[in-house]
């Protein structure tokens, strides 16, 4: 009732007899964590270089990484492994970056289709601070990220969530970048619904989550958290 488990009955009450009942034979009804942000082709150097700074841990691991997906076969290997081992974890919800090539995007978003995972999988677009493999020029980006949403729109995932042609929200406000101060609202609507949250407890910062990072890290050094105290205060 109202998002919550009211009661585990063996028999079902007389009061609730008109409600509808779906039935889920042998299947384990259990909790699952969302992982709002998660890099696919990343999966494969996970928890290496971290004494590495972020542009070297960039040109050293990832850049590299990242263009060996123009071969799809190399896409299809890694994803199918990354899919597996995120249908094995806790995670039961997630948001997925891929890379800048379609068809190794498309590859990834079918294996999280057959996974029966519930998704958000996006295509990536770099046309700056990045290896000349890794870059695309502002058309040519365009151009592919439009074929990459009729290839989707054609393949109906029933597990993926996918973006539109269409890339204004209800107000008309671009969706190409975060909106106003708290972020768009049918943003903040899908991830509230993502984390169970009400929307009006979902923030969405600028495009960078590691902006948002470095400035939760820093305000907790100066003012602390909930009222604890700040490190810069602390003794060690």
């Amino acid at each position: 009732k109202d998002g919550k488990v009211e009661g585990i009955y063996q028999t079902l009450p007389f009061r609730l007899g008109g409600e509808p009942i779906e039935d889920h034979g042998d299947c384990l009804i259990i909790p699952g964590m969302t992982d709002l942000h998660i890099h696919a082709p990343q999966y494969t150097f996970r928890g290496t270089g971290m004494d590495l700074e972020l542009l070297e841990w960039l040109e050293t691991n990832t850049f590299p990484e990242e263009a060996k997906y123009k071969d799809v076969l190399y896409a299809n290997e890694a994803y199918a492994k990354f899919a597996k081992n995120l249908k094995h974890s806790s995670t039961t919800r997630a948001c997925v970056f891929g890379t800048i090539h379609r068809r190794s995007t498309l590859v990834l978003m079918d294996h999280l289709e057959r996974s029966g995972l519930v998704t958000m999988v996006g295509k990536v677009n770099m046309d700056r601070n990045s290896p000349d493999e890794l870059r695309e020029g502002t058309q040519e980006s365009a151009e592919e990220t439009v074929e990459w949403m009729k290839d989707v729109q054609h393949k109906k995932y029933k597990n993926t969530l996918t973006s539109g042609v269409d890339l204004t929200c209800e107000d008309g406000v671009d969706c190409r970048n975060y909106g106003g101060l708290d972020g768009i609202d049918e943003a903040k609507q899908l991830l509230a619904d993502m984390m169970e949250v009400p929307k009006d407890n979902v923030i969405i910062f600028g495009n960078s989550s590691l902006n948002v990072m470095y400035d939760t890290v820093a305000r907790a050094m100066t003012h602390g958290i909930m009222g604890s105290t700040p490190d810069r205060k602390s003794v060690v």
